[in-house]
């Protein structure tokens, strides 16, 4: 007669302990793919929000509304002198599409600068929104 497998409980322990360990390990090396692939994501995106404006915004509308023409980048390129555009604008209320449009005039020229100024309300009718130092008419 055959004696009964005493030892069957213990194979199936170590059997599941080691499986258990392979299970840690794939656990551990898919966390450790997960994080390095989060790491380059991280990276990626910062390089490309440090691209210029040109480079990141596209103008996918029909009539290509928000593009700067071609007679406007020859007048851009042709500058001698500085130019700052002064883009006043009530906090809170600025506009997207105006402030993509103003970068890509920036990044056209290192003669052109944007600079954005504050203001905290609107002004009163019949006050003039400009300062003495204005363009000469």
């Amino acid at each position: 007669m055959e004696k009964p497998d005493t030892h069957l409980p213990e194979k199936k322990k170590s059997t599941q302990r080691e499986a258990g360990r392979v299970a840690f390990r794939g656990g551990s090396y898919s966390l450790l793919i997960s994080l390095v692939v989060l790491a380059i994501l991280i990276v990626v995106n910062a390089f490309v929000s440090a691209l210029p404006t040109n480079l990141t915004k596209y103008d996918i509308s029909s009539s290509k509304l928000y593009s700067i023409t071609s007679n406007t980048k020859v007048v851009v390129n042709g500058l001698e002198d500085d130019v700052t555009i002064y883009w006043i604008v009530q906090s809170g209320e600025e506009d997207q599409v105006i402030e993509n449009l103003l970068g890509k005039y920036e990044s056209l020229s290192e003669h052109i600068s944007v600079v954005k100024r504050w203001r905290a309300i609107p002004f009163p009718r019949g006050t003039p929104t400009h300062t003495a130092a204005a363009a000469p008419r």
